[in-house]
């Protein structure tokens, strides 16, 4: 569900990211409120509360600290990649190669 690197993280594919992960753990965490509940008697949540509450929070999360990062990522990555072959360079000369003999 991953786009390119040089392309953007539209919010519906977000939301997509979110709404799959975030309704699975937060059935699972039911699952458990369902079991300690059978034990102890004491009251759970609705059965959609808890998944949604987990959708909203991981979404704004995501709206406020990696969409921005993932989308200046991209454009500056789109912005160099259109730059080199401006330049007449091959596409991929910019990519960083980790453990370069440089580097302490």
């Amino acid at each position: 569900m991953r786009p390119a690197p040089e392309r953007r993280f539209t919010h519906l594919r977000l939301f997509a990211v979110t709404f799959l992960f975030s309704s699975f753990y937060g059935m699972c965490a039911n699952v458990i409120l369902v079991w300690l509940h059978h034990l102890t008697h004491y009251p759970v949540f609705p059965l959609p509360a808890l998944p949604l509450a987990l959708v909203v929070t991981s979404f704004s999360c995501g709206e406020l600290t990696f969409l921005p990062a993932w989308n200046s990522r991209a454009r500056q990555s789109a912005r160099l990649s259109n730059w080199m072959a401006a330049k007449g360079r091959p596409a991929g000369a910019h990519v960083d190669h980790p453990g370069s003999s440089s580097e302490a």
